[in-house]
């Protein structure tokens, strides 16, 4: 059966009307950048967040350095300018790592929510509060109503999340492989910054009681860190740096009870620091497996133990004589390896690999 040239040709409408007819109705066509661009909603499902919660760490060892290079300056060890510096550096960091914070829990709500359930990176959680303790007390001498409120705020909301991540451990879901020097951050690290951030408000009883919170939880929880890494797999090696935090408790326990008791560099002092020592010397052992992945974040893990033995080398340096060589070499060891860490920090968003890609 052929086709007639009649019925093979299109008629064209005799008018508008029946043009409009035979044609159904059909939305307009939507724009280019609405048909070639994802939602916003599959462009998020499909990227991570850029910026991990780990991140806090820069902000976490940038503010204790920066306090540690003031108090340099109070007692004419340092150009003041120079803890100044550090201090709105850190500030900015700080800043932008909160305004991240509250954009990935609007936005990436999911990758969020995550971060709270997961073993390891809820422990991570806990620097919010405590980098806005120490926060607060870098602005203390030029907002003193603000940065009081944010010190209380950080400690109210670190023993509130101390609370949460704590007794989730002892329920028995905890593991052996997430058993790592992060779980320190909740109750540790932040009952000593607790308690230098009360004690800088003038509230050194308080402030007693979260030192001795922190001291009896570290103690607590060495032994079964030390055994999950004497016994268990090796950490991989972009995680390694997090090892860091095993050297912080000792000298940033010094820092508070020196803040605590009145710059008094007493036996107790003294065994802090020896055992701080021992750690640091530990971490240079294993430096080439410590850094087989090349520099990597996880190393910002060293940050606030740097931090801390800066401060505390300059301690020793103005407050015990016998010790101040000891404290100098402290003080410019922790200091050099501190600008190392940025200078790398800064190299790798120069290379595009600071941010998180999916």
């Amino acid at each position: 059966m052929s086709l007639t040239p009649q019925s093979a040709q299109a008629t064209p409408p005799r008018s508008s009307q029946s043009a409009q007819s035979s044609v159904p109705p059909q939305s307009p066509p939507a724009p280019p950048s609405a048909q070639s661009s994802p939602s916003a909603a599959s462009f998020r499902a499909a990227r991570p967040f850029p910026i991990p919660i780990n991140y806090f760490s820069m902000a976490l060892g940038g503010t204790a350095f920066g306090l540690s290079l003031r108090y340099g300056a109070s007692v004419d060890l340092l150009p003041a300018w120079v803890g100044s510096t550090m201090l709105m550096l850190a500030g900015t960091v700080w800043t932008l790592l909160m305004l991240a914070f509250v954009a990935k829990a609007i936005w990436w709500r999911e990758e969020w929510l995550a971060d709270w359930q997961d073993l390891i990176r809820c422990c991570f959680l806990s620097m919010v509060p405590v980098t806005t303790i120490l926060t607060g007390i870098s602005w203390l001498p030029q907002l003193p109503g603000l940065s009081t409120a944010m010190i209380l705020l950080g400690t109210v909301a670190q023993l509130l999340f101390a609370m949460f991540r704590v007794a989730g451990l002892w329920r028995g879901r905890h593991t052996a492989a997430a058993t790592t020097p992060i779980i320190y951050l909740p109750t540790v690290g932040a009952g000593f910054v607790s308690a230098m951030g009360l004690s800088a408000i003038g509230l050194p009883d308080y402030a007693g009681l979260f030192f001795g919170a922190g001291l009896l939880s570290w103690f607590g929880l060495e032994a079964s860190i030390l055994m999950r890494l004497r016994t268990g797999d090796e950490l991989p090696p972009p995680m390694r740096g997090v090892l860091g935090i095993m050297v912080a408790p000792s000298f940033v326990a010094c820092a508070a009870y020196l803040e605590l008791n009145g710059g008094k560099v007493d036996i107790f002092a003294q065994s802090l620091l020896g055992y701080g020592l021992l750690h640091s010397l530990f971490s240079i052992r294993l430096l080439p497996w410590l850094t087989e992945a090349g520099f990597v974040m996880s190393l910002w893990g060293y940050s606030f133990a740097l931090a801390a033995m800066t401060g505390c080398g300059l301690r020793l340096m103005a407050l015990h004589p016998p010790l101040a060589g000891l404290g100098w070499g402290m003080a410019w060891f922790a200091g050099i390896l501190m600008l190392a860490l940025m200078a790398a920090t800064v190299r790798l968003a120069v290379q595009g690999r600071f941010l998180v890609r999916g």
